[in-house]
């Protein structure tokens, strides 16, 4: 069965793909990226130098590569 996508007028995703995804993210993330498995999608906050959430985001682990879906706002 191939995935279905919806489109949610209050929400956006960023696709992150490429062969350092995983470590690019684990690096931006307050969430340990490379221990989350398929059909789970935890939430993950990036934070600013000074440690400040800056944006929330639902961490989706696709075989290639991930979405981060927030809000559009």
């Amino acid at each position: 069965m191939s995935p279905r996508y919806a489109w949610l007028a209050a929400s956006s995703s960023i696709e992150v793909a490429g062969a350092d995804a995983t470590d690019f993210l684990n690096g931006q993330f307050s969430q340990a990226m490379d221990r989350i498995g398929a059909g789970v999608a935890p939430l993950a906050a990036w934070h600013d130098p000074r440690g400040r959430a800056r944006a929330i985001f639902r961490a989706v682990r696709l075989a290639d590569r991930w979405l981060l879906s927030t809000n559009r706002e």
